[in-house]
């Protein structure tokens, strides 16, 4: 939803300012073209010192919040879209909504006026609130649902987690706000169903392929191949460098997890296949039933745990010498 040139509407706002000022808001956030650089750097550019760049940073700043630019439209949409949830708005959300990039959101955010950042947390470190809501209480929610889920141990939806922060947190905000706050927060990401729990859980923001894998297959839901789940990794856009089809397959093997079924396609081990050939299964299967089975329920029931073609369950009863057929057609382990 693009209702604003977010650029010109900030380079309507720069007319209110010196020069001078307008040069280091456009270098310290990196605006029109420019990269966002330090204030020591900038002082070195202007022969000024750091602390004098950052006086003038915040005097531009101060005097943007306290003019009547603050009517504008552009920031008009920011404290509504602030106001909608709960008070509280990260960069991201501009971002997204604005689709502009981090360093106009960020500016923006700093010039709005009843809007102060969050400071000294590094999980809410884009994060603003309004003027009205205290930094404590939301750091001490976002520690609230945090012990939330180390009780549970799993993952859960927003909804449910709302409700049972608002039965246990002595913290009083609004459900807009501990919502919001539960989507800025570095320490909490989403499964593949959308469910909510702990960022550093492998499961849920996964890092080495074979947790990759793990959760594309979780969220697929059914066995794959090793191209294909190198295919869905790339495509999901998780965090750091893509594994190759063949890093895949060969961290997938190795991990008990996961479980080869047919040639190059593998499932989770959780969901009740069985790793080893098509002879393995059928003698695991003969094992647990020494009576003996006609041969369509003996491959029904390697076809439960195999990924394999029915004719290959039936040439292995055939030619597999542990496996002997009586006179009523019942399949048994061969006698040593």
């Amino acid at each position: 939803m693009k209702e604003f040139n977010l650029e010109k509407s900030i380079e309507e706002v720069f007319k209110t300012l010196r020069e001078k000022e307008r040069d280091i808001l456009g270098n310290r956030f990196g605006l029109f073209g420019e990269k966002a650089k330090t204030l020591a750097l900038i002082g070195k550019n202007l022969k000024l010192t750091r602390e004098r760049i950052r006086q003038i940073q915040n005097s531009a700043l101060f005097k943007i919040k306290n003019s009547q630019i603050q009517n504008e439209r552009i920031f008009a949409f920011v404290h509504k879209l602030s106001s909608n949830q709960g008070g509280l708005i990260s960069v991201k959300d501009v971002e997204e909504k604005l689709e502009t990039n981090s360093n106009y959101a960020l500016f923006l955010l700093e010039a709005t006026k009843n809007l102060k950042k969050i400071k000294g947390y590094k999980n809410l470190n884009s994060t603003f609130i309004d003027k009205e809501l205290e930094q404590k209480d939301i750091i001490s929610a976002e520690i609230d649902l945090a012990k939330i889920f180390k009780s549970k141990g799993k993952a859960i939806t927003v909804e449910n987690l709302i409700e049972v922060f608002k039965a246990k947190s002595k913290v009083k905000l609004s459900d807009e706000t501990v919502k919001s706050l539960i989507y800025s927060s570095l320490a909490f990401a989403f499964d593949w169903k959308g469910r909510v729990g702990l960022s550093i859980w492998r499961e849920i923001n996964p890092k080495s392929a074979r947790d990759k894998s793990h959760f594309i297959l979780k969220k697929e839901e059914r066995p794959l191949h090793f191209t294909h789940i190198a295919e869905l990794i790339t495509k999901e856009n998780f965090a750091g460098k893509n594994p190759t089809a063949a890093t895949v397959h060969n961290e997938l093997i190795l991990d008990p997890r996961f479980v080869l079924v047919g040639r190059g396609i593998y499932a989770l081990a959780e969901w009740g296949f069985k790793g080893g050939t098509v002879e393995d299964v059928i003698a695991e299967i003969l094992r647990s039933n020494p009576k003996g089975l006609v041969r369509d329920v003996i491959i029904e029931e390697v076809l439960k745990t195999k990924l394999v073609a029915r004719n290959t369950v039936m040439m292995n009863l055939l030619v597999k010498k542990q496996f002997e057929r009586d006179q009523k057609g019942l399949y048994k382990l061969a006698k040593s």
